[in-house]
């Protein structure tokens, strides 16, 4: 919504209140006309989200992952057919239907099938990083859906975008994470490494998510459960982003559990400040660490005062 002189607002909506436009709007985009349907779809009784997604009209087409999102009960084996050729629509919907269908089969995780992850495959080549994006992010969400679908093809196509510089290295992580939660033979210390690096990102929602999927590596593996990975995350408690504190007390839970050697005093000190952070989630993600080195793993880090 956007403030605008009352002589450039529709005649139609002048002199309405908020509510009154809003329900204006949406009963001007529930009252499309089926002339806007290709032939075969105007013979059939359309749902909402069915006409939406098939009407020419761009502005309309790209807001059907948010629709689903909000209401995952629309997500339909026939919504998921009408959107699958629009990934090959050249009309600048790619990444908008990418993100739909990831939306749909993390609604609806029958719909997560061989075929829907073959068809998004092909986008992790385009050029337009939104589209790109949305497709990575589409997959981690049938592989979150549907195990099976984790494949050392996958995840070979989706590493080299850990070191793409143009904002799809967190969905990519994010994937890549869900893959080797997925199928734990597919964690390789090659992977391990690439996401460590990520560690050091300047952006803290991939440093978070590098965390998240490491913490998955070591629980798909035991062996990477190492000094030097956990020394690299012991850095990130001490973050200034609380996701990514969050993150790194995770990880490193899975570690010491993974390698119980790895329960040291000095990870003691690091984790006992985080029970005094301002976030509820941090405070309870060391705490859960600092039980497993006192309860599990080394009760001598802590003197009986």
């Amino acid at each position: 919504i956007e403030y605008r002189p009352v002589e450039e607002v529709p005649a139609e909506f002048r002199g309405l209140s908020f509510e009154e436009c809003m329900q204006r709007i949406h009963d001007t985009v529930e009252d499309i006309s089926l002339s806007l349907l290709p032939e075969d779809l105007q013979k059939q009784h359309m749902n909402y989200p069915l006409r939406l997604a098939s009407t020419k009209e761009k502005s309309i087409r790209v807001k059907m992952g948010t629709i689903v999102e909000a209401k995952p009960d629309l997500a339909t084996p026939e919504l998921k057919a009408v959107l699958v050729p629009l990934l090959q629509d050249p009309d600048g919907v790619i990444g908008s239907a990418a993100r739909a269908l990831g939306e749909i089969v993390k609604a609806n995780p029958a719909l997560a099938t061989p075929e829907l992850r073959d068809a998004l495959v092909p986008l992790l080549q385009d050029p337009y990083d939104d589209i790109i994006g949305n497709a990575t992010w589409a997959l981690g969400k049938i592989v979150e859906a549907n195990p099976e679908l984790a494949t050392e093809e996958l995840r070979d196509a989706l590493v080299p975008l850990l070191q793409d510089p143009d904002g799809v290295i967190g969905s990519a992580a994010r994937a890549l994470g869900e893959i080797v939660k997925a199928n734990p033979a597919l964690a390789t210390p090659e992977l391990r490494d690439a996401l460590e690096h990520l560690l050091q990102d300047q952006a803290a929602g991939v440093r978070r998510i590098a965390a998240w999927a490491l913490g998955n590596i070591v629980e798909a593996k035991t062996a990477f459960a190492t000094a030097e990975l956990r020394d690299a995350l012991v850095p990130l408690l001490q973050d200034q982003a609380a996701v990514v504190r969050a993150n790194a007390a995770g990880a490193l839970g899975k570690i010491v559990a993974a390698n119980h050697a790895l329960a040291t005093a000095g990870l003691r000190t690091a984790l006992v400040p985080l029970l005094q952070d301002q976030v509820a989630v941090v405070r309870a993600n060391a705490d859960e660490v600092l039980v497993q080195i006192h309860n599990l793993l080394r009760p001598d880090l802590f003197p009986a005062d």
